[in-house]
């Protein structure tokens, strides 16, 4: 989860998988790409297309990619929760996060190093793969100085966890240079990832010397609401290039 290289090394496996059903039952078809996605899937898109566009590789040419509200730049995620405001209505997700590097990284601390007894000794429960997400917010509560064990908490919120923000910072999609046209969407009213993380995103990138990117904001419209509109977007638009 929100892990860049694995991300995108499934999706590359599962292309060339498709590449040579085509070439063994002789498909014809065109060889451009075109790659969309939207908040997880818009994070893993996005880092399909930076693993892409990496010197020396040639495995396929992307014609354009769509990606929404992907909590690109993970660093800046972390600073947007530092700003005093403790309430989430989604702690699942940050839950999610710190179990999935606990085990990427193998960092061996105890649940009780990250959250509050009371939560340590639930979350196992919660993530055992018979719930849904709604499910485990509503068993998290939305305040994260309730959730959090507090000396981890403020560490994170200073100059502590190092380890954590490394990681963080190390699958942080927004400090390149993309080559291809690629449109960044994000809802100004979502209540799950700031849209200010694609808007950082996107100026990163153009610091970067990106030439063929757009920022297109979406008006109103939500985390949930956001993915209809984008898409009425993206199909006319990839249409465009076929």
């Amino acid at each position: 989860y929100y892990d860049a290289a694995h991300s995108a090394t499934s999706v590359i496996d599962f292309l060339l998988s498709v590449q040579e059903y085509l070439h063994t039952h002789a498909v014809v078809h065109s060889r451009k790409l075109f790659m969309t996605g939207y908040s997880e899937g818009g994070y893993i898109t996005l880092s399909v297309l930076k693993s892409l566009e990496q010197p020396n590789d040639t495995l396929f040419e992307v014609t354009a990619v769509a990606a929404g509200a992907g909590g690109f730049d993970l660093f800046s995620m972390l600073a947007l929760l530092s700003t005093g405001n403790t309430q989430y209505i989604q702690p699942a997700y940050i839950a999610y996060l710190i179990m999935a590097y606990e085990q990427i990284y193998e960092w061996e601390k105890p649940l009780e190093y990250y959250f509050t007894e009371k939560y340590a000794k639930l979350i196992p429960k919660l993530f055992a793969g018979i719930h849904d997400k709604q499910y485990i917010n509503d068993h998290l509560g939305s305040n994260l100085k309730e959730l959090f064990n507090p000396i981890f908490y403020d560490n994170l919120m200073g100059n502590g966890e190092m380890e954590l923000k490394k990681a963080l910072l190390s699958n942080s999609l927004s400090n390149w240079c993309p080559r291809a046209k690629l449109n960044l969407y994000h809802g100004l009213a979502d209540d799950v990832i700031p849209y200010q993380n694609t808007e950082i995103t996107f100026q990163k990138m153009i610091q970067n010397g990106a030439k063929q990117l757009q920022y297109i904001s979406i008006p109103n419209a939500t985390h949930h609401s956001t993915l209809q509109p984008m898409l009425e977007l993206v199909k006319p638009w990839f249409d465009g290039l076929k």
